[in-house]
């Protein structure tokens, strides 16, 4: 009998902090990206 691995795993949350750390990365990386807009060119090239 076959078991599935993700069935045994947890369920992760994201705290507070966690989505809050996402958040301010995602934030940089626009501000980055309006800075300097041949980077966004590059990655979709």
């Amino acid at each position: 009998m076959a078991t599935n691995a993700w069935a045994s795993a947890p369920a992760r949350r994201l705290t507070g902090g966690a989505l809050r750390q996402s958040l301010t990365m995602a934030y940089r990386g626009l501000l980055k990206v309006r800075r300097t807009p041949e980077q966004l060119i590059d990655v979709t090239l």
